[in-house]
C-alpha cells in the first residue's frame, strides 16, 4: 500500500475511532502507541543507516574528454536522480512522508490529555465540592441541634425558675402575691409549655387543698378548670388516680360539664354551685361532699357513693342515680324530675321540699327518710313506681293517703 494510502487510511480509521469514542484519553494514548510501533517497523524495514555506494566522481572526470564529460555529467545526473529516488524510498523517506501524519497523531494525543485532564480535574473539583457541601451541610444540622438541645436547656432553666417563683408566691402570706402567682400559673397551660401541663395541675390542685382567701381560690379554680380539661383526656388510667383525687379541695363554682370524673374521690370536697352538667360521676366516692346548688342534670351518678352529702337544692334533672348511696344525705328542696333512682338508697336523708316529678323510684329505700308534705305529694302524685319503693310505715300511710285522696278528688 502506498505511504499516502496508508497514512490516509491510519487518518480516517483515526478519526471513526474519535467520532465513536470521543475526547477519551486512552484513545488518544492507543492512537500514539500504534503510531509509534508503525514508524518502529518502517524504520527496521528500511534503514537510514545503510548507504548506497557512491562512485569516485573526481577521479573519473580527470580522465574524460570534453565529450565524455557530457556523457558522463548525463550519467552523474542520472545517478544523482537515482540516489534522490533511493533517499525517498529510504527509512528517512518514509519518516519525513509520515511527518504530517504522526504531528497529527501527536497533536490529537496532546488534544486528549488536555480535555481529560480538564475533565478529570473538573470531575474531582466537583465531587471535592459536593463533599465539602454535604460537610457544611451537616456542620449546620449539627449546630441547629445543638442550638435547639441549648435553646431547650435554657427553657427549661427559665421555666424551673419562673415556675418555682411562682409556687413560693402561692405560699406568700401576701394575698396580692398569691392572686399574682395564681394568674400566672394560667401562662403555662400554653401549647408550648405541654410537658409542665402535669405539673401546674398538681400545683393547683395541692393550693385548692389548702385554705385561701376566696378571691385567690377563685383565680386557682378557674386554673384549675382549664388545666384539667388538658391533661385528663391524654391521661393513663393510673396517672388517673391521682389527677382525680378531689378529696378536700375548694371547688366552688367548678365548672367541669361532660368531664369524665368516674371513680373520682370527692371526700369532703367542697363544690357548692358546681356545674356538672352530663358529668361521669359513676362510682364516686364522696363522704360529706358539699354539692349545695349544684346542677347535675343528666349527669351519671351510677353507684356513686355520696353518703352524708349536703345537696340542698342540687338539680338532679335526668341524673342516673341507680343504684347510688345517699344515705343520710342533706337533700332539703333537691329537684329529682325525670331522674332514675332505682335501688337507690336514701336511708335517713332529709328530703324537706325535695321534688320527685315524674322520676322513677322502683325499689329504692327511704327507711327513716324525712319529708315535708310537698315532698310526700310529688312521690305520691308524679313519681313512678312509688308503690315499689321501701317507706317506713307511716310515710307509706300518708303516701297512700294522698293518693286516694287525690284520686277521689278527681273523679
Amino acid at each position: 500500500m502506498p505511504p499516502q494510502d496508508a497514512a490516509s487510511t491510519s487518518r480516517t480509521q483515526a478519526s471513526d475511532e474519535q467520532f465513536r469514542l470521543g475526547w477519551i484519553l486512552p484513545v488518544g494514548l492507543a492512537l500514539l502507541l500504534v503510531a509509534i510501533l508503525t514508524l518502529l517497523t518502517l524504520l527496521l524495514l528500511n534503514p537510514p543507516w545503510e548507504d548506497t555506494p557512491v562512485p569516485d566522481i573526481q577521479d573519473r572526470l580527470s580522465a574524460l574528454s570534453k565529450s565524455d564529460l557530457e556523457v558522463e555529467k548525463l550519467r552523474q545526473e542520472t545517478v544523482k536522480l537515482e540516489l534522490e529516488n533511493r533517499s525517498a524510498g529510504s527509512g528517512w523517506g518514509l519518516l519525513l512522508s509520515y511527518a504530517p501524519f504522526l504531528t497529527a497523531i501527536v497533536a490529537v494525543a496532546g488534544l486528549f490529555a488536555t480535555v481529560w485532564k480538564q475533565i478529570s480535574t473538573s470531575a474531582q473539583q466537583r465531587i471535592q465540592d459536593r463533599h465539602e457541601q454535604a460537610l457544611e451541610n451537616q456542620r449546620r444540622f449539627d449546630q441547629r441541634i445543638k442550638d435547639r438541645h441549648e435553646q431547650a436547656l435554657e427553657n427549661q432553666r427559665r421555666f424551673d425558675q419562673n415556675f418555682t417563683k411562682v409556687v413560693e408566691n402561692l405560699g406568700s402570706a401576701s394575698p396580692a402575691l398569691q392572686a399574682s402567682a395564681a394568674v400566672s400559673l394560667a401562662t403555662f397551660l400554653r401549647p408550648e409549655y405541654s410537658r409542665f401541663h402535669d405539673q401546674v395541675y398538681m400545683v393547683v390542685l395541692a393550693n385548692l387543698k389548702i385554705e385561701h382567701e376566696q378571691p385567690v381560690n377563685d383565680l386557682l379554680v378557674n386554673v384549675f378548670e382549664q388545666s384539667i380539661r388538658l391533661r385528663l383526656p391524654s391521661a393513663s388510667q393510673a396517672a388517673r388516680r391521682y389527677l382525680l383525687d378531689l378529696s378536700r379541695a375548694s371547688l366552688d363554682r367548678v365548672d367541669l360539664s361532660g368531664l369524665d370524673l368516674q371513680e373520682a374521690d370527692l371526700g369532703y370536697a367542697r363544690m357548692r354551685g358546681a356545674n356538672l352538667t352530663g358529668t361521669n360521676l359513676f362510682r364516686c366516692g364522696g363522704i360529706a361532699i358539699n354539692l349545695e346548688r349544684a346542677r347535675l342534670t343528666d349527669a351519671n351518678l351510677e353507684e356513686a357513693r355520696l353518703r352524708e352529702a349536703r345537696c340542698r337544692g342540687a338539680l338532679f334533672h335526668r341524673a342516673n342515680l341507680v343504684s347510688a348511696r345517699l344515705e343520710e344525705a342533706q337533700l332539703i328542696e333537691a329537684q329529682f324530675e325525670d331522674a332514675r333512682l332505682q335501688g337507690a338508697h336514701l336511708q335517713r336523708a332529709a328530703l324537706q321540699g325535695a321534688r320527685f316529678w315524674n322520676a322513677d323510684i322502683n325499689d329504692a329505700f327511704f327507711a327513716d327518710a324525712m319529708f315535708d308534705s310537698a315532698a310526700l305529694k310529688s312521690i305520691a302524685k308524679g313519681a313512678k313506681n312509688w308503690r315499689n319503693a321501701h317507706f317506713t310505715a307511716a310515710v307509706s300511710e300518708k303516701l297512700n293517703a294522698i293518693s286516694d285522696a287525690s284520686a277521689s278528688h278527681s273523679t
